[in-house]
């Protein structure tokens, strides 16, 4: 299979240049093994469970034990390898289907950090940036790179949304708002948040006649879709009556929404509209409005 003498430092790099065209990829197990009179280096397939190794063999000089270990390991680098194949294992359990993902440029991770805001949706992104650079990335990969630079430029999300927490609680306390809120138990993150500011609770008194619920494709500094609560004033002209962010858009979530407008606002509306989005209008059925 392999009959060819391989330095110790390339051995991986070697035999996935070997393997990764035959749809599967290797990885290092463990370190170097020492035996009484040879060292031992293995590489095995990076499929959890896979039985495929590829066993190599180096001669240990015999003053090995009393070098230093950085010596050793320089040994180790350096030796010639060979495979045996009596060691190894050459029968995979699973189908082979690895490939190599796209590797991101410095032009390409411009170039997204560029069209990161401006675009509607990630899926866009991913197919502007692979027609544009002739590549084939995943979505979760261009997901992954632009969540990266969002980091890198704003820092960790879920900092900014306990500071939004923070700020919100200010407003209740001065008399300036109402919110309402729901945390994963676990880990402490924002799931739901609802805000109604004290010009929003002026705006309710007077503009629930017609009232518009829509969101936004998590377009935002948490991923999470914002939903827009908006009235019409006597000039014709749209009035923000609340928003809130939300971790999933399903008709929990908007009953959840609905229910907690009511108590603040301790009125309804006369009319509602939507789109055609489900998960809206059975949020709404399923609410305390229209009961």
């Amino acid at each position: 299979m392999i009959n060819k003498k391989i330095q110790g430092q390339n051995i991986l790099d070697e035999m996935n240049l070997w393997a990764v065209p035959m749809r599967f990829k290797l990885k290092y197990p463990q370190g170097f093994k020492m035996h009484r009179d040879s060292i031992n280096r293995i590489v095995s397939c990076q499929q959890k469970s896979c039985k495929f190794k590829l066993v190599f063999n180096a001669d240990k000089p015999l003053n090995y034990i009393n070098l230093e270990k950085a010596e050793q390991n320089k040994i180790n680098n350096s030796s010639l390898f060979t495979l045996d194949s009596d060691a190894s294992v050459d029968i995979h359990n699973h189908p082979l289907n690895f490939y190599e993902k796209e590797q991101f440029t410095e032009e390409i991770i411009n170039e997204i950090n560029l069209l990161k805001g401006t675009v509607k949706t990630m899926a866009e992104l991913q197919i502007f940036i692979n027609k544009k650079y002739k590549k084939s990335f995943e979505y979760f990969q261009i997901a992954k790179q632009v969540n990266k630079l969002m980091d890198e430029t704003f820092g960790q999300p879920g900092k900014d949304a306990l500071g939004l927490i923070e700020d919100i609680e200010k407003e209740k306390s001065n008399d300036c708002g109402e919110y309402r809120l729901e945390k994963d138990p676990v880990t402490n993150q924002l799931k739901k948040l609802l805000y109604v500011s004290k010009t929003m609770l002026t705006y309710k008194e007077k503009f629930l006649d017609v009232v518009i619920v829509d969101s936004t494709y998590k377009r935002n500094r948490f991923n999470m879709p914002v939903v827009n609560i908006i009235g019409i004033n006597n000039y014709g002209r749209n009035i923000l009556l609340a928003f809130c962010l939300l971790n999933e858009e399903t008709s929990a979530s908007y009953s959840w929404v609905f229910d907690n407008l009511k108590t603040i606002w301790l009125k309804e509306p006369n009319c509602i509209i939507s789109d055609e989005s489900q998960a809206i209008i059975s949020g709404l059925f399923y609410s305390l409005f229209f009961i």
